[in-house]
C-alpha cells in the first residue's frame, strides 16, 4: 500500500496506453490525484499537451486509476509542462562555460 502527500510532477502511464504529466498530489492504492493533467499527443510536429478531460475545469484535482508506471519527467519536459499550465514561457537554462 503506497501513500504519499508530497506534491511533485510525474508522468503517468495508464493501462490505455495514453501518457499523463500532472502535479501529483497524492497517491494511495494506485489511485493518483492529479492537478492539471495534461496528455501527451504524438502529431506530426512531435509531441504536444492536450487537456487530459477537455470538458473538466483546468484546475480541479482528477484522480486517475489503472496507473502502470510513475516516472519523474526530463528537465525540458517539466518546463515545458509548467510553461503550458502558467502561461509564462520559462527561459531555457544556461550555462557559464570558461569562467
Amino acid at each position: 500500500m503506497l501513500h504519499n502527500t508530497q506534491t511533485k510532477i510525474s508522468i503517468l502511464k495508464l493501462t490505455s496506453g495514453e501518457e499523463i504529466i500532472g502535479t501529483v498530489a497524492r497517491s494511495h492504492d494506485n489511485v493518483y490525484t492529479v492537478t492539471k493533467p495534461l496528455m501527451l499527443v504524438q502529431t506530426s510536429q512531435g509531441l504536444h499537451f492536450a487537456p487530459f478531460l477537455a470538458m473538466a475545469k483546468q484546475d480541479a484535482d482528477v484522480k486517475i486509476y489503472g496507473v502502470v508506471a510513475e516516472a519523474p519527467p526530463y528537465e525540458e519536459a517539466e518546463a515545458n509542462y509548467l510553461s503550458a499550465i502558467s502561461g509564462i514561457a520559462l527561459p531555457p537554462k544556461s550555462s557559464i562555460i570558461g569562467v
